[in-house]
């Protein structure tokens, strides 16, 4: 049992695993009609949108960091896309949602290359 799950973690499945199901939250949780879905908290949802992109990333980008050259570009351009589409799904587009999904996915960024820079260099 672990030799395979040291085969996930070297292998990098594990990481695309958790990618992809923080993606399908992302589109749930964005997509879904507003009276679907009940918030625990009260107020506004931004820290929820620079949680989850900020998750969205952070595998792969952990993983390694040259993931980062197309997993950064792509998680602004799904943040771009939940906007634009949002009012089809009877939900409010929101550009204040786009800025924090863009805070989440760089924060993380700076947070895992800051990280990997200084453990490696000791």
């Amino acid at each position: 049992m672990l030799i395979m799950i040291n085969k996930m973690f070297n292998n990098g499945y594990i990481y695309w695993i958790v990618t992809v199901l923080m993606l399908v939250l992302i589109l749930v949780g964005t997509l879904a009609p507003q009276n679907r879905i009940e918030l625990p908290i009260t107020g506004s949802d931004k820290s929820l949108h620079f949680v989850a992109f900020a998750a969205l990333v952070s595998p792969l980008i952990f993983y390694n960091l040259k993931n980062s050259y197309w997993i950064v570009p792509l998680a602004l351009g799904l943040g771009a896309l939940i906007e634009v589409f949002q009012p089809i799904f009877g939900r409010h587009r929101d550009v204040s949602d786009f800025y924090a999904d863009t805070l989440g996915v760089f924060f993380s960024l700076i947070v895992i290359s800051t990280g990997k820079l200084i453990f490696h260099s000791k």
